[in-house]
């Protein structure tokens, strides 16, 4: 078993015109390539059997605590991979069920000045349904809301930046 990235750099030394092409072009070439090699078959005796047994392994990361950068575009972090000061830049995500906006939700009360960044605070405010919540979305929704069918409308500050 071998690691793709063990595989690329092969790759790149017996064809130097693969080294001086993109990183997503040379992942796709390396997954049609298993791709290929996955699907050819050899006849042996009148049975048909894999040419070669490929196993292809893909690691997928629970996108759990996920944060938004407070900023123009904003961009999206696993809370995990950031330092403290990254953090304060940073909020967990909320999306509108009823208008399909995006936004960070927060922690404000009445008289602060800024938005309290501590994810454990905002988590436990968001889920207890307590009035310091804050969701603060880039623009209004770009449909009316006749009717909010969100439960959240009724104990959060919503505010547009």
């Amino acid at each position: 078993m071998r690691r793709c990235s063990d595989i690329l750099v092969d790759l790149q030394r017996v064809t130097p015109e693969f080294r001086s092409a993109p990183d997503a072009y040379k992942h796709d070439i390396l997954a049609s390539l298993a791709a290929l090699v996955s699907s050819a078959v050899e006849e042996k005796n009148g049975m048909r059997t894999p040419f070669l047994h490929v196993r292809y392994h893909l690691w997928l990361r629970e996108l759990r605590r996920m944060v938004g950068a407070v900023a123009n575009p904003p961009a999206l972090h696993f809370a995990d991979d950031l330092n403290d000061d990254q953090l304060k830049q940073h909020l967990p995500l909320i999306h509108c069920r009823d208008c399909g906006s995006m936004g960070w939700a927060g922690v404000k009360r009445q008289h602060d000045s800024a938005v309290n960044t501590d994810l454990q605070n905002v988590y436990l405010c968001f889920f207890a349904t307590i009035q310091k919540s804050c969701f603060s979305f880039r623009k209004p929704p770009n449909r009316r809301i006749s009717r909010p069918t969100s439960s959240f409308i009724s104990y959060a500050r919503i505010v547009f930046i």
